[in-house]
Order: C-alpha cells, then sequence, then structure tokens
C-alpha cells in the first residue's frame, strides 16, 4: 500500500478485516519522506468451526493525519475448509464389477461373490443433524456422442434425461419390428401345439435373435453380428463369450418371461411383453460403439 500523493504530516492507515480476516500489521504509518514507498499488509482468513460454504469479507482501510480523511475498501474472497466433505475409499483402490446372469427371482437375485465389489463412505467432519447420501448409478458409462443425441436418440448424458421413455426416441416402424418377433415365434419348432417350457424359451431366443439382428442391419451395417459370430441359447449362460451381440441379446431375452406362450391366456402378456422387448433392442442397438461408427 502507498499514498497517492504527498501528505502534510504523518498519515496513519487503520485496516480493519472485521470478524472474518486478521491484518498483519493492523495498521501502517507514512510520513512525508516514505509516502510512496509501498507498504506489505498480511491478510489472513480466521480458522473458525462454522460451515459458511465459500464467502467473501470487506476490507477497511481508513486513513487519518496529514490532509488524509479518506476510506479506501476491497473485498476479499475466503474458502471455508469446515464441513460438506464426503471421503470415499474404494476397496483395493479400485471399482471392479462383472456382468452376470443373477440366480434367484427379481425381486430378490443372487450375486456370486466374485461378480461384486464394494466401497465406503463416511464425512468428512462432524454434521449438525443427520446426512442422507443417495447412490445414484450413471446409465451410460460413457457420454452419448453428439450424433445421437442430434439426432433424437438421447436427450443428454444423464439418467434423468435417457430414461426409459427415450426408448421411443430411436425413430423406427415398431410394427415391422413386433411383426418379425412374432413371425420367427410362431415359425420356431412345437409352438403351434402344447409347447413345453423349453420350446418356448427356445421360440424366445430365435425371435430375440431375429430382431436384434434386423436392428443390427438398419443401425449399424450388421456389424454386431459379423463380429459377434453364431449364438445359441446356452451361449447366453457361458462367461467366456463376450461381444455385443451376446449381451443385447441376453438382455432382450431375459428381460421379460421366456416360457410366455403366444396364445390362450398368456397372448395378453406375451403381446405386451414382445413390443417392449422390441423397443428395448432398439434401444440397446442404438447406443452400441457399432451403431454410432456407422452412422
Amino acid at each position: 500500500m502507498t499514498l497517492r500523493r504527498a501528505p502534510t504530516g504523518t498519515v496513519t492507515v487503520a485496516i480493519n478485516g472485521g470478524s472474518q480476516i486478521t491484518a498483519s500489521p493492523p495498521s501502517l504509518t507514512f510520513t512525508t519522506s516514505d509516502w510512496n514507498v509501498p507498504q506489505k499488509v498480511t491478510l489472513t482468513a480466521v480458522d473458525d468451526a462454522a460451515v459458511e460454504g465459500n464467502h467473501t469479507q470487506q476490507i477497511q482501510n481508513s486513513s487519518t493525519g496529514g490532509g488524509y480523511t479518506v476510506n479506501s475498501n476491497f473485498t476479499a474472497s475466503i474458502q471455508d475448509n469446515d464441513g460438506g466433505g464426503v471421503i470415499i475409499a474404494e476397496t483395493g483402490g479400485t471399482t471392479e464389477v462383472s456382468e452376470i446372469s443373477p440366480s434367484g427371482t427379481s425381486s430378490n437375485p443372487t450375486i456370486p461373490a466374485g461378480n461384486v465389489d464394494s466401497y465406503t463412505i463416511r464425512l468428512s467432519s462432524q454434521p449438525s443433524a443427520s446426512v442422507s447420501i443417495i447412490v445414484t448409478p450413471q446409465r451410460h458409462p460413457a457420454r452419448m456422442s453428439n450424433w445421437a443425441k442430434l439426432n433424437g436418440y438421447f436427450s443428454g448424458d444423464t439418467n434423468a434425461n435417457n430414461s426409459d421413455q427415450n426408448k421411443d426416441n430411436v425413430i423406427l416402424n415398431y410394427d415391422s419390428i413386433i411383426g418379425l418377433y412374432d413371425a420367427t415365434f410362431a415359425a420356431s419348432p412345437g409352438i403351434s401345439g402344447s409347447p413345453s417350457n423349453a420350446q418356448k424359451q427356445d421360440a424366445h431366443f430365435a425371435a430375440t435373435a431375429a430382431v436384434v439382428d434386423k436392428l443390427d442391419l438398419l443401425m449399424a451395417g450388421g456389424q454386431l453380428k459379423a463380429t459377434g459370430g453364431p449364438l445359441v441359447r446356452a451361449d447366453l449362460n457361458d462367461d467366456l463369450i463376450v461381444n455385443a451381440r451376446k449381451s443385447i441379446i441376453q438382455a432382450v431375452f431375459n428381460g421379460y418371461s421366456t416360457t410366455r406362450g403366444n396364445s390362450g391366456g398368456d397372448l395378453g402378456s406375451y403381446t405386451s411383453e414382445v413390443r417392449n422387448r422390441c423397443r428395448i433392442a432398439a434401444y440397446l442397438v442404438s447406443l452400441s460403439p457399432a451403431s454410432f461408427i456407422s452412422k
């Protein structure tokens, strides 16, 4: 700090940082001989226990004597170091999980211990009341491509704007896709009579594969099947087979009942589930890397 002009006598500048900042020294003295020599003031934020977040404090510089009666103020920014911290510790320093179909039921699934991982969460300081932490898995590990968003496949990059209803942002003639599923299912061996559960499962698998492969041709130029190779129903439980086509077929196949027939009391639920299967298949194929590359 210096004075703007030569004083007529000694000038004292009092420095006031309020309750948030201390100044060292708290005042400066300028004389007629050193009025233009800069003097340094060190400001230190008061380390209190209050949770205030980042905030500001006005610094008041009041000068008296030597013809000076000036107040020159400015605002300092303060970074708070109290409260609000959440500390996450990953087991073993990383978090890694494997895709696998769980056993049990949809409401009470059992996942093999070797395919799960964990982490711990704690607060960095004692709270003044109970704290709730919401854990929200990210639907898309990678951000959606600009092409996918510009063409209406997705609204954005987060769960909030890429929820289930966005499956219908894929512009397709679902009647044609649903018709392909129905025709493939009906043509499967044993379906026209009194099929067993195994025959129904074979029919749903064949219909699912036919729909996914059709969507693969429409959106990815057939790259999913070309790179994934042939697939039979038993392969869905083979963890050594890893490719995008298998993952999509497995997700669509297991998404609804695999023992539902296409007649009698099953027809209503079958029709609804086939529609949803086709929509989900379109959604999954559309976000596959092969689909983005082909476009």
